[in-house]
């Protein structure tokens, strides 16, 4: 059974299994038995980054490229193209604009070649989310979007969650866990996929401004860190999958059109020399084994070369550099493998962190 089968036999008021009389008219909560057939995968709107059919929060501070990043994403998934590099299965698009709606129709028309015809359409006049009609009030501007297109719509955008929740308190559990059940029941009923824009604390470091509950609450989250003259996309949260690795990029200016571009390779290249030493035997290691090896394989490795004088010194500092490696994008680690991720090739013509006796292939065992 699919997502949309589930979904339509729900809104169809199908009678409940095992012999159940209650209809979901009658009982308008969705009963799920081991009985019945397990539900299908997690589809996404980006592979391994934004889940579909869920609420997903991304938080910046302003000018950081939150709107671009989105911008640039629902072109995207409209017209079949790529996202910093990445396939989106995306499609229409409805954005709830609660703040400069002007300019971001302007910046997605200019995206798209002033392209009348894309599926994209702004919701400029809506309930607050603490309102107890927003909900239906967005659902019929998502059915009349999709009549329009002859199309369902794929993906809702809010921008943003302080605007779109005028005078409520962002601190407060009340206020924030009501706009926040706001989206996720309209998010469950009309099937959508819901990006919404938020902002960061001030001196929280990642942290989403506002009530716990915004995070919480979403399948996925995300902040944009702004550090040496780089973006990067941090994903914060992933309920059900792995985190995926910082995305670096760029926002530029193309004619008209703001657009964001993938900076990994220029982001990181002269970077290798600001690392740890330790963060360079790592690295090394894996330089040394054509870029992919075992975890265990790595930590024989760099137990040999890091010189740590107990074994918990040693685990301590080894996921010390995995880290600083991961936050960097130089390296990602799928289950028990990890991989040099596209670092620029300069990192083999430094001066080696360790001896050249020390340098070896993975493969060898370390000594007993």
């Amino acid at each position: 059974m699919t997502w949309n089968e589930i979904d339509e036999e729900f809104l169809a008021g199908a009678s409940a299994p095992d012999s159940s009389k209650a209809s979901t008219r009658d009982n308008p909560a969705r009963l799920r038995f081991l009985s019945d057939p397990p539900l299908p995968p997690q589809e996404w709107l980006v592979p391994g980054i934004f889940p579909k059919r869920c609420v997903s929060v991304v938080a910046g501070a302003p000018g950081c490229g939150k709107t671009a990043l989105l911008t640039n994403l629902a072109v995207a998934g409209c017209e079949k193209t790529r996202w910093l590099g990445r396939e989106v299965r995306g499609g229409p698009t409805l954005w709830l604009a609660a703040e400069a709606a002007k300019s971001t129709e302007d910046r997605i028309r200019a995206l798209t070649g002033f392209h009348p015809s894309l599926p994209v359409c702004f919701a400029t006049q809506f309930p607050s989310l603490l309102d107890e009609r927003v909900v239906s009030v967005i659902i019929n501007s998502i059915d009349a979007a999709a009549e329009h297109f002859g199309a369902k719509v794929e993906l809702l955008v809010l921008d943003s969650l302080s605007s779109a929740m005028r005078g409520g308190d962002e601190n407060g559990s009340k206020d924030m866990t009501r706009a926040m059940g706001a989206l996720l029941e309209l998010t469950e009923r009309r099937n959508v996929t819901t990006i919404v824009l938020t902002h960061i604390g001030k001196g929280t470091g990642l942290q989403t401004r506002g009530h716990s509950s915004v995070t919480a609450d979403a399948t996925a989250a995300f902040a944009i860190r702004q550090k040496q003259g780089m973006n990067e996309l941090i994903n914060v949260k992933q309920r059900d999958a792995e985190l995926a690795t910082p995305i670096p990029f760029r926002v530029v200016k193309h004619q008209d059109a703001l657009m964001v571009e993938p900076t990994l390779k220029q982001g990181l290249k002269g970077q290798e020399t600001k690392l740890s030493r330790r963060a360079r035997l790592f690295l090394e290691s894996l330089v040394d084994n054509d870029g992919l090896a075992a975890v265990g394989d790595i930590k024989a490795a760099c137990q040999e070369t890091f010189g740590a004088t107990t074994y918990g010194a040693f685990r301590q500092a080894f996921s010390s550099a995995r880290k600083e490696l991961l936050d960097r994008g130089m390296i990602s680690v799928e289950g028990k493998v990890v991989s040099v991720r596209q670092v620029s090739e300069s990192v083999r013509d430094l001066p080696p962190a360790r001896p050249v006796a020390c340098q070896r292939k993975l493969s060898e065992k370390p000594p007993l």
